[in-house]
């Protein structure tokens, strides 16, 4: 009875500090979109004033939206109401479109982003929205938290009946009290690895989610803070393939 009410109470806390973090989520970018939307009032205001205010809005309006729907997602998924469109798709493509459109956020960082896949086909029968939602999720996650000029190393093998997708940085990495909750909603991180890059941790969790939807799992791996990560997706596979990687 007395671990039940600690578990409780831990729980609770946990939630209310997601709550005020989600508060504090929230209130920033609608506070540069009220900032960015002074700019059309203005006297004097040039078309490069617009289109700079424009894209600030953009792009606040994504993140909002982003947030939004991963916290629909979250529900959805724990009541059992997201259904998949399966069909079977080469993981390589899945995964190197994917890399693709994150490449310009690594850039921005002067990351070093880079790819391995085998030279057969990868085949898994999935959703490939949601596919490209777990790939995404893993490939931001490691943008974030590694460091300028830092290395992300993202690589699609088979393994057996298995496919496993595997992104590697030398970022931040997580303490080791807390690798086994990482996956967890309202679970927040250690304060130095939250307050350098914010967010609400519900990209991991939607990642452990859709995986275990698709019939798979997810492992985590970090030699601690400052050690770096390595995420591990590992998809049933359509047909045995043997390992061959490339560059």
């Amino acid at each position: 009875m007395q671990s039940e009410l600690i578990a409780l109470r831990s729980e609770l806390r946990r939630k209310d500090e997601f709550i005020a973090t989600l508060g504090h989520e929230l209130r920033n970018p609608l506070s540069v979109l009220a900032t960015a939307s002074l700019i059309f009032k203005m006297d004097g205001a040039t078309g490069a004033d617009m289109k700079r205010a424009a894209d600030i809005i953009g792009r606040q309006v994504q993140q909002v939206t982003r947030l939004i729907n991963d916290l629909l997602d979250i529900e959805r998924i724990d009541n059992g109401k997201l259904q998949l469109d399966r069909r079977p798709l080469d993981l390589r493509e899945i995964v190197t479109n994917t890399l693709e459109s994150r490449r310009a956020d690594a850039e921005r960082r002067k990351q070093s982003l880079t790819m391995h896949v085998t030279q057969a086909p990868v085949v898994v029968n999935a959703d490939v929205v949601r596919l490209v939602q777990v790939v995404s999720n893993l490939i931001d996650n490691a943008v974030k938290y590694t460091p300028d000029s830092g290395h992300i190393d993202v690589a699609v093998t088979a393994d057996g009946h298995e496919a496993v997708i595997v992104v590697q940085d030398d970022g931040a990495g997580i303490p080791s009290e807390q690798v086994d909750s990482i996956f967890e909603p309202f679970v927040q991180l250690s304060e130095s690895r939250t307050a350098a890059r914010g967010g609400m941790g519900l990209g991991l969790s939607l990642v452990r989610r859709l995986t275990e939807l698709h019939g798979g799992t997810v492992d985590v791996a970090s030699r601690g803070p400052g050690g770096g990560s390595r995420f591990a997706v590992h998809l049933p596979l359509q047909q045995p393939v043997a390992i061959s990687l490339t560059t």
